[in-house]
């Protein structure tokens, strides 16, 4: 009995070394495997940094509710930007702070309609714009009508110092010293127009204003542009098609490329990093993606075919956006008080970038592509 005893104990010992030594060799295997996964994904870079940098910066949506009237003037009179406003009111409830677009708004003074856009700022930087017209007509000509009351005044003397002459014969004096007047009325109406761009249906609503004379001529006098809508869903364009209209923008926005330039570097001098320079390939290719950002409203890492954001160029190897912000300085402080978006701009890997810039009914679409 004793010896039978011995023989089980002896062989529960054995299958206990043999279940040990197993896992062992199981948990040795899994440990492997690990290593090897994590070495396979730094060895992929450009995907990591597609996942670390699909972050979007966007401004508060909570934008200044802006109105604006349209303005008629005569040369010589003067105005001011409150003169176009109808309402303007900001979440905030604070005043808001109104500024023209391009500061030559506020100096015309010859005969002519112009468009004046007005940008409403509130406390928190929120902006909102909004466009109207200026209608500058000239100064009214009193010569003609002084000289139709002299004509009737003369008329009139003639008549009473020839009383005894024929009825017809005065009837024939009147008839031939009247001046023959032309009567006019205005019109207004609201035009639609569509257009197609990039496969976007643009459809515009505008209030125009007609002189029509008695002798039935039509005469265009202001055109107001009440709203625009674009079909964003139905966008279809490659980077081919798109290309040409981004090396233009590039040229076009190359005052404020530099800008967001200057402000990324002024970033990387605060870390130790060297400055990036301007790639032409990537500029060209970060203006592809603000437009095809700007015809889809939608900010996203992944383009409207449904491929990765690097596809656009083979040289970028981080992305970031934005939209919304009306200046250089705030957007390169939206995408710095953003840890992702920051993280890209001071990374002293990167050597190159590229700066796109896009304006769509008055919203800015910002990309910038990162290569080494």
């Amino acid at each position: 009995m004793k010896k039978k005893s011995k023989i089980i104990l002896f062989i529960i010992l054995i299958i206990s070394v043999i279940s040990i030594g197993i896992g062992s060799a199981c948990l040795l295997f899994v440990n492997s495997k690990n290593k090897s996964d994590t070495k396979s994904s730094q060895n992929n870079p450009k995907t990591s940094l597609n996942q670390k940098t699909k972050e979007t910066s966007k401004e508060p949506t909570k934008s200044p509710v802006l109105t604006l009237k349209e303005l008629t003037i005569k040369e010589g009179d003067t105005y001011n930007i409150d003169s176009f406003i109808a309402s303007c009111t900001t979440a905030t409830k604070d005043k808001c702070e109104l500024s023209f677009s391009d500061n030559a708004m506020a100096t015309y003074t010859k005969e002519g309609t112009y468009e004046i856009t007005i940008i409403a700022t509130d406390t928190n930087e929120n902006k909102e714009s909004a466009k109207t017209k200026l209608i500058i007509t000239s100064k009214e000509n009193k010569e003609d009508s002084k000289k139709e009351k002299t004509i009737k005044d003369n008329n009139n003397t003639k008549t009473e110092a020839n009383e005894n002459n024929s009825k017809n014969e005065t009837t024939k004096n009147n008839s031939n010293n009247t001046p023959t007047k032309t009567e006019t009325t205005t019109k207004t109406e609201d035009v639609t127009t569509t257009t197609t761009k990039y496969g976007v249906k643009i459809t515009k609503i505008e209030k125009v204003t007609y002189e029509i004379s008695s002798n039935g001529t039509k005469k265009e006098i202001s055109r107001v542009l009440k709203s625009t809508d674009y079909t964003y869903n139905t966008f279809k364009a490659t980077t081919e098609e798109l290309m040409p209209e981004a090396k233009s923008n590039a040229q076009k926005y190359a005052q404020e490329i530099n800008e967001v330039l200057k402000y990324v570097n002024e970033y990387r001098k605060e870390v130790g990093a060297s400055p990036l320079k301007l790639d032409t390939s990537l500029v060209n290719s970060a203006n592809v993606r603000s437009m095809e950002q700007a015809y889809t409203n939608k900010m996203s890492h992944t383009r409207p075919d449904g491929t990765d954001c690097f596809t656009v160029n083979e040289k970028a190897y981080a992305e970031n956006v934005a939209y919304g912000y009306s200046t250089p300085k705030a957007v390169s402080e939206g995408w710095k008080n953003s840890s992702g978006h920051y993280a890209n701009m001071v990374n002293k890997g990167y050597k190159t970038i590229g700066i796109g810039v896009y304006n769509l009914n008055g919203t800015y679409y910002w990309t910038q592509l990162f290569g080494f």
